[in-house]
């Protein structure tokens, strides 16, 4: 077994979804005499797109030795963006998945399909230190489906980093507002020889306190999990070589991280083998029919502590949680609960079920002792919804009853400021990882606006 996008029949058992894994004859190797390739260089670092399977990144290395750190082994791989929504599978005009991937549902990739159909761009501009791509992306289980969206992507070097912004601008036909799912932020396959992978995972970022090593191997085996996931508490993962250089991936919204190791050797490979490493900072989001989803990271290429320095240097000191609701979700998903769609205006609009409502907020961290003190700008319309706020830390597998507390709303439909004051809950003292917000005896067709959810009144 190969690994390139690993959600195959694994996605059917679990709700988790990144990337999948296939046979050598289930996926069609790269062929390298149709690449048509765009590159930057700055004298330090050069990247390099292929115009042939929708801009992907296929190239990234330091000009001091020209080596390739991107695998290209199939077209499942490279640097790329990929998005997962409803409904699974999907089968738009009775088009069928591959067998293999039905459990994928809607995966639109940059690269192309599974059929070895490549994305088509539709927009290049190379200005030697900047690059800009726009792409219609392919359907990964579907023999040759483009999707009904389009990428965009924005590169520019800068020293030994590359500064990348993508964007995701949906079409759909279906409407349907399907539930978040895992989106790869973005997927970043390496070669088998940058195969250690460090990050931090405890609860005093930005201290310099000791990385930790995610060793992680996979061997293309059902045995085991084909990725590990963490929690970044500094939003950066490095891949590096046994000198300990290599690129490392710094997402300033994102904490959850998923990756490892795949192939039988470890420590070596280039670009057209099949050993390789992953890792891929990740986020639930709803993608509505007509969203427009922006991102941004950062590719630093460079030593462990030049890499952990740039982070240092660049990450703002912003006391956590801070989400705000004027024009996006800001990470927040539901279970049970619709909101009215997209575009987000001036607050999060949800219509709440009789079937359970939790109201989920995205990966992140700050430290219970230093925030005491939640607030949530909301309006309830409910004559019997009552509400708690939840929270989670990196000992839970999920939420627990033993750390949540009431919140008093009243379901008049005014909005009001309330004060969640966790001072006496010895719980919450600790390293918070997620909040959340579970409304119980909602009735079909109540409703909870909210504005923010803050630190901050």
């Amino acid at each position: 077994m190969i690994i390139s996008k690993w959600f195959c029949v694994a996605a059917l058992l679990c709700s988790f979804l990144t990337s999948c894994s296939r046979s050598q004859e289930e996926v069609p190797q790269v062929d390298r005499t149709k690449s048509k390739m765009s590159y930057i260089d700055n004298g330090i670092i050069r990247l390099g797109v292929d115009l042939n399977v929708g801009g992907a990144v296929t190239h990234l290395s330091e000009l001091s030795n020209g080596e390739n750190l991107i695998n290209s082994s199939d077209w499942g791989r490279q640097i790329q963006m990929s998005f997962y929504s409803g409904p699974i599978p999907f089968e738009p005009n009775g088009k069928k998945p591959m067998s293999y991937w039905k459990g994928l549902g809607w995966n639109p990739i940059q690269s192309g399909d599974s059929y070895a159909h490549g994305s088509r761009v539709l927009e290049h501009k190379n200005e030697g230190n900047k690059l800009y791509i726009k792409s219609i992306p392919m359907q990964w289980p579907l023999d040759n489906e483009p999707g009904e969206c389009t990428f965009e992507c924005w590169f520019e070097l800068e020293g030994n980093v590359v500064k990348c912004h993508n964007r995701l601008v949906n079409s759909r036909i279906d409407k349907t507002q399907y539930e978040g799912r895992d989106q790869e932020l973005p997927a970043v396959y390496l070669n088998g020889r940058w195969s250690k992978m460090f990050t931090y995972t405890g609860d005093k970022p930005f201290t310099n306190a000791p990385l930790e090593e995610i060793v992680h191997i996979w061997d293309g085996g059902p045995t085991n999990e084909p990725w590990d996931r963490w929690y970044s508490t500094e939003r950066w993962a490095a891949l590096v070589d046994q000198s300990n250089r290599g690129p490392g991936i710094w997402s300033p919204e994102t904490t959850f991280y998923a990756g490892g190791y795949v192939g039988q050797i470890v420590g070596s490979g280039g670009e057209h083998d099949k050993q390789s490493n992953y890792v891929s900072p990740l986020q639930k989001e709803i993608l509505d029919h007509n969203i427009k989803h922006d991102y941004s990271y950062r590719l630093i290429v460079g030593s462990l502590k030049e890499i952990r320095d740039y982070v240092y240097n660049k990450t703002p000191r912003i006391v956590s949680p801070d989400y705000q609701f004027e024009s996006s979700r800001d990470g927040w998903v539901y279970k049970g609960s619709k909101d009215s769609g997209w575009p987000i205006k001036g607050s999060l609009d949800i219509q709440l079920s009789s079937a359970g409502n939790l109201i989920t907020g995205p990966f992140d961290f700050w430290r219970g002792q230093d925030i005491k003190k939640i607030y949530i700008r909301a309006a309830l319309t409910s004559k019997n919804a009552t509400c708690k706020l939840l929270w989670k830390t990196a000992k839970d597998a999920g939420f627990v009853a033993t750390k949540e507390k009431s919140v008093k709303m009243i379901g008049d439909g005014k909005f009001r400021v309330y004060e969640v004051d966790l001072t006496d809950y010895a719980a919450y003292k600790s390293g918070i990882l997620q909040i959340a917000l579970k409304l119980n005896s909602a009735r079909n067709g109540d409703s909870l606006k909210i504005d923010y959810i803050s630190y901050k009144k």
